[in-house]
């Protein structure tokens, strides 16, 4: 986990830099800073909030649906936002629910959901994780021939409807 205020500073870089696409999750433990960094440079008039294109994810603890509403606010709380651009299910893979203040930006040092085994299931091994590198699928090499794109989708029930 990187230093406290590390991602701080890097997005305030990133924006001066003109850095415009911020790609957040709660599960990263630092939306927080972020927050404060993008807080910082609309004040400054280096930017304004509608030439920034900001995603988050759903940590995979919320991943039942009366858990992700007050997750998606907890990332806009500790971003500092009104909305997101993009909201995402960080992974498929729903795990034990953690409970969380979100009254409070950011999380406490003893928060990280990831990293408990009585959470995950999963027991970490570093040395079988080394042995084991890189793993085979990697060996085959990606080619890449079209450039990545994202697109803006509008959902709609009104635009969409057949019967009006």
């Amino acid at each position: 986990m990187a230093e406290g205020g590390t991602m701080y500073e890097n997005t305030k870089m990133w924006i001066r830099m003109g850095g415009r696409l911020i790609d957040a999750a709660s599960n990263y433990l630092n939306e927080d800073e972020i927050g404060d960094a993008i807080e910082e440079c609309i004040n400054e008039g280096i930017v304004t909030r509608d030439e920034l294109f900001i995603s988050s994810k759903l940590n995979n603890p919320y991943h039942r649906p009366e858990h992700v509403r007050p997750m998606m606010e907890k990332s806009l709380l500790d971003l500092k936002l009104d909305y997101v651009d993009m909201y995402l299910m960080h992974w498929p893979t729903a795990f034990k629910y953690v409970p969380y203040d979100g009254t409070m930006r950011g999380f406490p040092l003893s928060y990280e959901p990831d990293c408990c085994t009585e959470v995950t299931g999963v027991q970490w091994d570093a040395e079988k994780f080394q042995a084991n590198w890189p793993p085979p699928h990697l060996d085959t090499g990606v080619c890449v021939l079209t450039p990545p794109a994202l697109f803006r989708t509008l959902v709609d029930p009104v635009v969409f409807s057949t019967s009006r």
